[in-house]
């Protein structure tokens, strides 16, 4: 099994500042989606997104970073 990075915490509030921008944009492309299609695989990547999120908050101790939510 491959170890798990080591990360500090300005490195751990990096990524989840880069999830927010993630999730932002998956917010428009949903709305600008021009099949049920498309918008059903993003709005998956969506909530991928918020899951991981919830787990590094989790893997954090629990300081829940709180980012937008829709």
């Amino acid at each position: 099994m491959e170890r798990q990075p080591e990360l500090t915490e300005a490195e751990w509030q990096l990524v989840l500042e880069l999830l927010e921008c993630e999730r932002r944009d998956l917010v428009s492309a949903i709305h600008h989606a021009g099949s049920s299609a498309d918008r059903e695989e993003l709005r998956a990547r969506h909530e991928l997104v918020h899951q991981l999120v919830r787990k590094i908050n989790a893997a954090r101790g629990g300081a829940e970073v709180v980012l937008g939510e829709d």
